[in-house]
């Protein structure tokens, strides 16, 4: 004799720690679906339960017939996931593998469902191969609700053709929290360029570089930036110095983790807001650096 709206309310903490539902027949909201027919009408009623989605795809054998789903491909049921949701902004992370002999593109017609909803995505985390990233990003729209992305790459180095104009970043402007993957390491600058172009507000950073300079130019670029993760995979033998850095002062950064061959990289750096730092250095100069930058 419960009323509809507590209902709702339960079945809402019934969602996975993290918010983030899987499609699985034994968790909340399919398991909801199961127990008789007014709990299915209050779930199927409850938007709330459906504009989040967590996917892993291993282009197994048979692994597009999704059942118990009564869908037969993911593109479906992705589809129908997120029609129960009505205008709610949505979230999902879709991940995809490689595997030494082949790498797993996404089922079709993934992306048009994926493309279909770029004004309501608020938070997509993407793990894609690189031609799947690049169609996804031939889209004309505006991810006018993104403020959270994460992008892994699978598949390689960036392509000649990779423009940044076009990527998934420069078309959100309210984007907040960005984290790169380990494939854009040989354009960081250029994209980052173009992130800051297209979005003043972001607060944290998560890339990897071969350019030692790269959080100097991150820290100019956005002013903004609370929150910076920076893996340096270049070699001891680089120096900041070699890129002709300025100085910069991050006045709102609290938190700062680098990890690689730090070299004369923290010198340039003033944060007077700092408040969490960490390292994970590879020689005993890097660890000298990291001390004075403390002092």
């Amino acid at each position: 004799d419960l009323p509809f709206e507590l209902y709702s309310k339960i079945f809402l903490h019934s969602l996975p720690a993290n918010g983030v539902a899987r499609p699985n027949p034994h968790e909340s909201p399919l398991l909801l679906l199961q127990i008789c027919r007014r709990w299915r009408t209050i779930a199927l009623a409850t938007s709330k339960l459906w504009d989040s989605l967590f996917m892993e795809y291993r282009h197994e054998p048979g692994y597009e017939a999704v059942l118990p789903f009564a869908v037969h491909s993911t593109a479906a049921l992705m589809d129908l996931w997120f029609t129960r949701c009505n205008g709610h902004t949505l979230s999902l992370t879709l991940r995809s593998y490689k595997y030494p002999e082949w790498t797993a593109q996404l089922p079709r017609g993934l992306l048009d469902v994926l493309q279909n909803r770029f004004s309501r995505w608020k938070h997509l985390e993407i793990h894609l191969p690189w031609q799947d990233f690049l169609d996804l990003g031939n889209f004309n729209g505006s991810l006018s609700a993104l403020r959270n992305l994460t992008i892994l790459v699978i598949d390689g180095v960036v392509p000649s053709v990779f423009d940044c104009e076009t990527s998934l970043c420069t078309k959100s402007p309210l984007l907040a929290i960005l984290r790169f993957g380990n494939l854009f390491q040989s354009v960081p600058r250029r994209l980052l360029t173009s992130v800051a172009a297209a979005s003043s507000n972001l607060t944290t950073l998560q890339l990897e570089s071969f350019d030692p300079s790269c959080p100097l130019a991150v820290l100019d670029l956005f002013p903004r930036l609370r929150q910076l993760i920076f893996r340096y995979i270049g070699h001891r033998s680089e120096d900041v110095n070699n890129h002709a850095p300025k100085a910069v002062v991050a006045r709102v950064l609290s938190s700062l983790y680098i990890e690689g061959y730090l070299g004369d990289m923290l010198q340039h750096i003033s944060a007077p807001s700092l408040r969490h730092f960490g390292v994970n250095v590879y020689d005993e100069y890097s660890s000298h650096a990291a001390i004075s930058f403390i002092l």
